[in-house]
């Protein structure tokens, strides 16, 4: 988005590779914009 500043974009691969496919055991909450992982 043209409003984020400094901010990083991570592909779905690499948040399906950090969460080990959106594993259940790493979810750890819900944010406003939907599941927050570990």
């Amino acid at each position: 988005s043209e409003n984020v500043k400094d901010g990083r974009l991570y592909s779905y691969k690499e948040l399906s590779a950090a969460t080990q496919g959106f594993r259940p055991s790493n979810k750890i909450g819900r944010g406003g914009f939907g599941p927050v992982f570990k």
